[in-house]
């Protein structure tokens, strides 16, 4: 019951974190929602920032859907 409830946590707060935010941060504070569509999502990020800052957002998205 523990472990399912770890699991559950640690799912909950890897879903609440934003790949396109989290990568802009790392980035250089680019922040997705300022251009573009002004959407934090893989799209604008693609079409704003280049083909190199939508896969990094891309494989925090898979990671965070791997995790648990």
């Amino acid at each position: 019951m523990l472990e399912l409830g770890l699991k559950v946590f640690i799912s909950y707060l890897a879903g609440s974190v934003n790949g396109a935010l989290l990568i802009g941060q790392l980035a250089g504070g680019i922040d997705v929602r300022k251009v573009g569509s002004g959407n934090a999502g893989g799209t604008n990020a693609l079409r704003t920032q280049g083909k190199r800052f939508a896969i990094g957002v891309m494989i925090v998205d898979i990671t965070k859907g791997v995790l648990p």
